[in-house]
């Protein structure tokens, strides 16, 4: 098949039936209309020859994973609803923050911990909410609508669109794009510049509006720019109220499970949530972006609904992942992790990373 689907809009829908069959069908004619119908319609993302966005990059493992949650079919949203859904998932994202070298407040055993989203505009909805609860925490009534119409967040020019499309679900009215110019140096390219943060906050608190969150990137989805961390969370250190952090690792965050890309995480620990998709660059398939934060709980106080027919008699002494996310459902996202790093080890995943970065430099010499 053709990576790129030699289809117009509708053709699909053109040759399918407009009403539900009424009489149960066989799986041969089923798959049969899976080759000749869908698979000429789709665009290849596990092809080989397909270059565009952040390719996903699935495995055997996980997809073997997949089919086993799919085949469980459990919905882990508290720990007594999937016991082992809720504990592998603690398990996953702990193992995965040992390998990226994060400080160990981001661990389960700490104050923070990890879980795991469908994507990182997920985690970075939730990062927004936390923080946004947490900087009107106290307020009730006219007081509170009218600090959370100066609240701003602050990102660059090569930021995802994640942090948009956040504040306008969240109706935060104000997002500072800062721009950024190509540096000197290679690693200095379209990287947000300190300086130019600490400016932009100090003009907007002059206009009496209230920095509450920057969101750094470490490889935008543009420019592959890796913001310099340890720089900004000491701008964001330096505010009369507290300004929460998340760090978009989505994607480049992943190549420090390699020792020698560790030092792009510089000042993870100054972070109050940092996201890496494990789909882009870690061999797990779409869809699995962890998110971990320094302390759970800004994330439940903002998150957390326990209606009557959700109590049980572990809500206190175990996680209840429904408090960490939007939706109440969940998939056992952690069984394809846990099948893919155990299949590959460390080891493999430092390969993986490796050798694609060996593939870049190659195709750059070309």
């Amino acid at each position: 098949y053709a990576v790129r689907a030699n289809v117009k809009p509708g053709a699909l829908r053109d040759q399918l039936p407009t009403e539900c069959p009424e009489h149960p069908q066989s799986y041969a004619d089923i798959f049969r209309d899976v080759e000749q119908l869908i698979f000429p319609a789709l665009t290849h993302w596990a092809s080989p020859s397909f270059h565009a966005y952040f390719k996903i990059c699935g495995s055997d493992p996980s997809v073997l994973a997949d089919y086993l949650c799919s085949s469980l079919d459990v919905v882990g949203f508290s720990w007594v609803s999937a016991p082992a859904a809720t504990e592998l998932e603690q398990v996953v994202c702990d193992w995965l923050a040992k390998l990226l070298n994060l400080p160990e407040c981001f661990l389960t055993s700490s104050p923070g911990g990890g879980v795991i989203q469908g994507s990182a505009s997920e985690s970075a909805l939730c990062a927004l909410i936390a923080a946004r609860n947490a900087a009107l925490e106290g307020l009730e009534g006219a007081a509170r609508q009218e600090k959370a119409a100066k609240l701003v967040v602050y990102v660059s020019d090569q930021t995802h669109a994640i942090a948009e499309k956040g504040c306008m679900v969240l109706d935060i009215p104000h997002l500072r794009v800062v721009p950024t110019t190509r540096g000197k140096a290679d690693a200095d390219n379209y990287g947000l510049a300190p300086d130019d943060v600490a400016r932009a906050m100090a003009d907007d608190r002059a206009k009496g509006l209230v920095p509450f969150c920057l969101m750094p990137t470490v490889g935008t989805t543009s420019t592959t720019a890796i913001d310099p961390l340890r720089q900004l969370t000491a701008v964001a250190r330096e505010q009369p109220e507290h300004v929460w952090v998340h760090l978009d690792g989505a994607y480049g965050g992943a190549a420090a499970v390699c020792p020698e890309y560790q030092h792009w995480l510089d000042g993870a620990e100054a972070c109050d949530s940092i996201c890496v998709n494990t789909h882009k660059w870690l061999l797990v398939s779409f869809d699995a972006s962890l998110l971990w934060v320094k302390d759970r709980r800004p994330l439940i106080r903002a998150l957390a609904l326990d209606p009557e027919y959700l109590k049980n008699d572990f809500m206190q002494s175990a996680l209840n992942y429904k408090d960490w996310q939007v939706p109440l459902g969940r998939r056992f996202r952690a069984l394809k992790l846990w099948f893919t790093f155990r299949r590959f080890g460390a080891s493999g995943l430092r390969a993986h990373i490796r050798h694609s970065i060996a593939l870049a430099k190659q195709a750059e010499e070309l």
